[in-house]
Parts: C-alpha cells; sequence; structure tokens
C-alpha cells in the first residue's frame, strides 16, 4: 500500500503561511477534524484534494534498509453528483513524479498515473522509471550459487495495465498488462567464484492476462468481503525481453468482522515460474519479518492470518502470524522448507470514509526482527 495519506497532514503547514490565526483553525477543523467524534480524520481532505502535493515517502523494508524520498502528487479532479458532492465508490486519479533513497545505496526515480474512467469501467495504471536497488541473493537449488551474495539490479523499467469491468454492478474486472526491465546486473563479491548465468544482463519483457474479483468492503483497510486475482504471464524474446518462460500467480485475500470491534484477515499466496527465469525475477516469500528476495524458488506458497482488535475509539492492536515455503515444485516441500513468522501492531482509523488504518507492525522473522510502517492492508506492500 503506497505510504502516502499520512503525510497529507504536511498540508496543513504548507497552507497555513498565507493564512490568519483564526483563518488556520478554522481550515484546519474543516479539513482535519471529523464532526462525528472530533478526532484527526483526512476524509474531508481526500474528498476535495486536486493539484499538485508534496508528499514524503518512508521505507522501511528490512532488504534495503532504513529510507525516504519525496513523491509529486497530482490529484485529478474528481466527479461530482447532482448536489455536488464526490461521488463514492470511485478510486481516485493521481499522476505522480517521485524519488527514493534508503540505507544500501538503493534509490529509484519513476513517474506514474492511476485512472479510473468511464464511471470505472476502465482502469489504466502506467509507469516508467529507473531502480538501482541493492539487494542480496541468497541462492536457489537449482542454480547452486552461495548464499548472501551481493549485487546490485538497475535499469530502465515500464509498466502498462488496462482492466475492464466485466458488468456494471459485478466486481469482476479483466485486462492484462504489459513490463519490459531493460537492466545490469553487477555482483560485489571481490574475488569470490559466480556462476556466469547470474552475471548476464537480462532484459526482460512479457504480458501478464490478469482477472480480479473485488467484494471488498473497501481497498485500502478492509472489513468484510474478499479479493481474488489470476495471472497467467507470458515473457519471450519476441515482446523484447533477452529469456522465455512463463508465470502463474494466484492471490487471495478474505475478512470477517465480528461484532464491529474485531476483523479477521486470511489470505493465501500461490506464485509459480518455470522455464529460463532469471534469478532475481525468481518468486520469493513475501511475509513481515522476512527480507525480500530472503527465500526464492521457482514456487512459493505463503498463507498467512491476522486480526485487528478495536479497543478504544480509532484505535486498534493487531496480531498475526504466517508461514511460507519456496521450492523448485510441490514434491520439495518439506518441513525445513517452512519458514514462518509472529508479529504484533497497532492501527489508527485516519479516514473513516474511506476505510484507511494506519500505524506500526513489529515482525519476527526465522532470522530477524523488523518493523514495518503500514499504510492500509500490508498485504498489499
Amino acid at each position: 500500500m503506497p505510504l502516502k495519506y499520512l503525510f497529507r497532514l504536511l498540508l496543513c503547514i504548507v497552507f497555513s503561511i498565507s493564512l490568519s490565526a483564526q483563518e488556520k483553525e478554522s481550515w484546519f477543523k474543516e479539513n482535519f477534524i471529523s464532526k462525528e467524534d472530533g478526532a484527526v480524520d483526512l476524509s474531508v481532505y481526500l474528498d476535495n484534494a486536486v493539484g499538485i502535493i508534496p508528499m514524503p515517502i518512508i521505507i522501511t523494508e528490512p532488504a534495503v534498509g532504513f529510507g525516504g524520498g519525496l513523491s509529486l502528487v497530482y490529484f485529478h479532479r474528481r466527479k461530482k453528483n447532482a448536489q455536488g458532492e464526490v461521488q463514492k465508490g470511485l478510486p481516485p486519479s493521481l499522476s505522480t513524479i517521485a524519488g527514493a533513497y534508503t540505507a544500501n545505496g538503493t534509490y529509484a526515480i519513476l513517474g506514474a498515473h492511476q485512472g479510473s474512467y468511464l464511471n470505472d469501467f476502465l482502469r489504466y495504471t502506467g509507469a516508467i522509471g529507473h531502480p538501482s536497488v541493492n539487494l542480496k541473493f541468497f541462492g536457489d537449488a537449482s542454480l547452486g550459487a552461495r548464499a548472501g551474495l551481493d549485487f546490485n539490479l538497475q535499469g530502465f523499467l515500464v509498466f502498462q495495465e488496462f482492466l475492464t469491468r466485466v458488468k456494471k454492478d459485478l466486481p469482476l474486472f479483466l485486462g492484462f498488462n504489459y513490463i519490459y526491465f531493460g537492466n545490469k546486473v553487477k555482483f560485489n563479491v571481490g574475488d569470490r567464484e559466480i556462476d556466469p548465468d547470474l552475471i548476464t544482463d537480462t532484459n526482460t519483457a512479457g504480458i501478464n492476462f490478469v482477472a480480479a474479483f473485488d467484494r471488498r468492503d473497501n481497498i485500502f483497510t478492509p472489513n468484510r468481503g474478499g479479493f481474488a486475482a489470476i495471472d497467467f504471464g507470458i515473457h519471450d524474446q519476441a515482446l523484447g525481453g533477452s529469456r522465455n518462460y512463463n508465470n502463474f500467480a494466484f492471490r487471495g485475500y478474505y475478512y470477517l468482522d465480528f461484532i464491529n470491534r474485531v476483523v479477521l484477515g486470511l489470505r493465501y499466496n500461490f506464485h509459480y515460474k518455470w522455464g529460463d527465469v532469471p534469478f532475481f525475477e525468481l518468486p520469493f516469500i513475501n511475509l513481515r519479518g522476512i527480507p525480500a528476495l530472503r527465500y526464492q524458488g521457482n514456487m512459493v506458497n505463503t498463507a498467512e492470518v491476522e486480526a485487528r482488535i478495536n479497543v478504544y475509539k480509532r484505535w486498534s492492536v493487531m496480531g498475526f502470524a504466517g508461514t511460507g515455503t519456496a521450492t523448485d515444485n510441490f514434491a520439495a516441500i518439506n518441513a525445513d522448507s517452512f519458514k514462518s513468522i509472529i508479529g504484533t501492531g497497532f492501527r489508527y482509523e485516519l479516514a473513516r470514509d474511506y476505510g484507511l488504518h494506519m500505524g506500526v507492525d513489529f515482525a519476527f522473522g526465522p532470522e530477524q526482527f523488523a518493523w514495518y510502517l503500514t499504510f492500509g492492508s500490508n498485504w498489499f506492500r
């Protein structure tokens, strides 16, 4: 989930420069204080957000270290009904230019647009950027690489996705996306020998066909309903890549609301890639408490459960646990292949009309402790 929503609070500082004390108090109350309970709430501000807004970025991914950056986001004017009110239920359309840097030297520059058109019949997401990421490759059984190899991956990235709603009242979307990554791989291992297959520059390009069904009550921090998506991808030299391989992925999430105070979330992910797959494209276990790319394989299974318990007004506590496997196939799954995590955290309901919560998670993985600043659902990070 993008980290932008908290930082719109900074706008009150920017705009307050040209306002009198009385105007400052009135403007802040109108945009950031809920008339329902008098608590800090961004719903009204998000409803009326139009124009270019600078927003800081905070990165807490343990694989690249703590970092930050700045995003200039342009909020396109949202459709209003006959009463002049912003139409609810439609995703916002926005464009952004962003840059970020982390403690281990990772950086990225990105331009992107996300839009909903024709009353949400068509959804478009596009991005172009230059990432330079410093990571560790811990090896895959099929490649026989040594554990903990430092490498840099950088290049030119393009992503284009088009989704269409099958029927007006049916939350089923079908479509496709195209991704191209012209990259260079460089290992920083001194005199250690590296498998030549790992250091070959590999341009990746492919088309993924997507089917998504979304019955969640909101897209940020769901309380009830479910989401399921299937992706089938073809990566081929004919599409601009250097290798031929395929992928299949399933994502499923379901939420149950008990007595309006306890929300139980269930998650299952399956990801499989086969063919001449570059090492950095191998699926990995994506769980809080486990760094990105730590456990990779051609086939990854991940399951997780979390509970959010409302304890006081807008404040909730979190508890979560999960496990995953990264293997070459189902036959290779055994007791040792399961990597599990457990953790806790807290949330604050930051924008009630949008169902947006924010907070911090603390996770204990197989090898380390990690913390995450979370906006919305951590399952979409």
